[in-house]
């Protein structure tokens, strides 16, 4: 029963990358209670983190919050280095939807302390990835393009494609941004050829947003607009609203900067959906200021 448990677990994660429907989450919890019964304490963890993350794609954030704190308590009765890495990794994600910056923060710290020490370089990669999009959001150019310095070539060893394509992506997006027009345009074929290689839905969109956000800051507005509201469409479709409401973020930006007057009926929109499900850290960046740090959303 315990290999049936942890097959209907991947099988779970793999379908929730096309749509994460109500029959991928009845098979997480299935599979966790199976763990549970046959005493397999050892895939608990990486079961509660996947579960706890399509719940928080999802737009359930507090019974995500539930689900990381449990797979936080699963982890500390192990000594497993990298279920504690992923349990960090997937909090850390879960928290920072909620708005909680610092918390999140401190978890992705816990993070590249925990991979340093065990000399595990996958997680390393996370948690560089993580700390750069601090960055990226606030658009703090200079220190994402620092972490992208020792990020690209760990993701290229790794042989990471999906981090890699988002990592050239932000390297474009950060050297358009410090108007170093050479770099970008080498980091942006990089990501665009990196991108045709990709398997995962979730992780292309991932890619196609920092492509699409470039696009419009590189002066292409209407077409990124379109090109973001087309991926939010899809986002919904496959009840991935965290994806949906960053794709609409990011289109309302390129919208406010040129001072469009349809910026403030997308504002509206995402303000709403943004606060029905607890998305804070969506509603940080709504009224956040170029290159300053994100604190933490009143709760």
């Amino acid at each position: 029963m315990a290999g049936h448990a942890h097959a209907l677990a991947v099988l779970a994660a793999l379908r929730s990358d096309d749509a994460a429907d109500d029959r991928d989450l009845a098979m997480f919890r299935q599979a966790i209670a199976e763990h549970e019964l046959m005493e397999d304490v050892s895939r608990v963890p990486w079961t509660l983190t996947r579960y706890g993350l399509v719940l928080a794609m999802r737009g359930q954030l507090d019974e995500a919050e539930t689900i990381c704190a449990r797979a936080r308590a699963a982890v500390a009765r192990l000594n497993a280095p990298r279920s504690k890495e992923f349990a960090l990794s997937a909090c850390a994600e879960i928290e920072l939807a909620r708005g909680k910056v610092q918390v999140s923060r401190a978890l992705v710290t816990q993070l590249l302390t925990t991979a340093k020490n065990a000399n595990d370089k996958v997680m390393l990669e996370t948690a560089l990835l993580q700390q750069t999009r601090f960055a990226v959001a606030g658009r703090g150019w200079p220190q994402a393009r620092e972490l992208l310095a020792t990020l690209i070539p760990t993701a290229a060893a790794e042989n990471n494609i999906a981090d890699e394509a988002l990592a050239q992506a932000w390297l474009a997006r950060c050297a358009h941004g410090m108007h170093d027009p050479s770099p970008r345009d080498h980091a942006l074929a990089r990501a665009r050829e990196l991108r045709r290689r990709i398997g995962f839905h979730a992780d292309a969109f991932q890619v196609d947003l920092a492509l699409a956000q470039l696009r419009g800051e590189m002066g292409d507005r209407d077409a990124a607009v379109t090109a973001l509201q087309t991926l939010a469409n899809d986002a919904d479709r496959r009840q991935w609203m965290a994806s949906a409401l960053e794709a609409r973020l990011a289109a309302f930006q390129l919208l406010q900067r040129s001072h469009d007057p349809v910026a403030l009926t997308r504002r509206s929109q995402i303000e709403t959906a943004a606060h029905s499900h607890g998305f804070k850290w969506v509603l940080a960046r709504l009224d956040a200021k170029p290159n300053t740090a994100i604190a933490d959303v009143p709760h």
